[in-house]
């Protein structure tokens, strides 16, 4: 087994290693091909996607590369997101799910740029970059505020914040009902940009014109994945604002729901320029941002502990 193609991932202050055992690989087919770039394991999940899944990448954008890139995959189905981000970069990946291998004679397995929550290196940013190149010729709001959107957990108090930039000229950005190369042309062209932490806040990978990026912290801390993205490309100035507030644990993985300080946020954003003059919260709006926070992890906490043969 080649050791640099596992997955190395920071644990506990240090790093671990995902491998796959010479025993857990299938038997290969009894087709062959002259030469292959290896790019590691296909995650379905977007942030970790465009950290992980991607951290080979470089080596094929840079040498402009045209042959196979073989990839393992997590799950039987392929995201929609990672096949159009290949799609788009002009990459031919081949697919390994663990029913069948490939036989390749000269395989190039580029060292890893960039990992989870730890370093990144500046040759990382180079397939995001060719991408989003693409996209300046495209036209985009130069303010942009990047929404949590459907399906993932609520963050109360986003809703003010959003309303206060939105009457500052800021256009909002919903990622889950944008495409991926909507998304690619909104960060490429956006000169401010401002949304809480998670997974479509790593599209700032995209950006060409950003003079500045605002992270809204919703959890305990700014994961380190976004700090090292922000020197890898050097490109702008970075603010992390830390307000959380959070009074219930979080129980219910994605969904969690999250409470933000709006008024602190929106007071830090004017201080950074982002917002033109100081904001004007009703007192109401932060009532029912609460509110409607402890209401949410009721019923997530309820659905979860209903008892057996009885609805939530």
């Amino acid at each position: 087994m080649i050791a640099a193609t596992g997955l190395t991932r920071s644990a506990g202050g240090g790093t671990r290693q995902i491998v796959r055992s010479y025993d857990e690989l299938p038997p290969a087919s009894t087709d062959e091909c002259a030469e292959a770039v290896y790019g590691g394991y296909v995650l379905p999940h977007f942030g970790h996607f465009m950290i992980e899944s991607t951290a080979r990448l470089w080596w094929v954008a840079l040498n402009r590369f045209k042959g196979p890139v073989l990839f393992q995959t997590i799950d039987r189905e392929i995201p929609e997101y990672a096949q159009r981000f290949f799609s788009l970069l002009g990459i031919k990946p081949v697919f390994l799910n663990g029913s069948e291998g490939v036989r390749v004679r000269s395989l190039i397995v580029p060292d890893a740029a960039a990992m989870e929550r730890g370093g990144i290196h500046r040759t990382f940013t180079l397939p995001f970059q060719h991408l989003a190149e693409r996209s300046t010729a495209q036209t985009g709001p130069e303010k942009l505020y990047v929404s949590r959107g459907q399906g993932v957990g609520v963050v109360f108090g986003e809703l003010t914040v959003q309303n206060a930039l939105r009457k500052d000229g800021f256009a909002v950005l919903d990622p889950t009902r944008a495409t991926l190369a909507e998304q690619i042309a909104a960060f490429a062209n956006a000169r401010e940009i401002v949304g809480c932490t998670g997974s479509a806040m790593h599209n700032v990978l995209f950006c060409r014109r950003a003079a500045k990026v605002a992270y809204l912290c919703r959890g305990a801390a700014i994961p380190l994945t976004f700090p090292a993205i922000d020197q890898a490309l050097g490109s702008h100035e970075s603010f992390y604002v830390y307000a959380a507030l959070n009074p219930l644990p979080a129980t219910s993985g994605l969904m969690s729901p999250h409470l933000i300080d709006s008024q602190a946020c929106c007071r830090h954003l004017f201080e950074a320029g982002f917002l033109s003059r100081p904001p004007q919260i009703d007192l109401r709006d932060l009532v029912e941002e609460r509110d409607l926070y402890m209401r949410e992890w009721r019923r997530l906490h309820d659905a979860k502990t209903a008892p057996r043969g009885r609805a939530p």
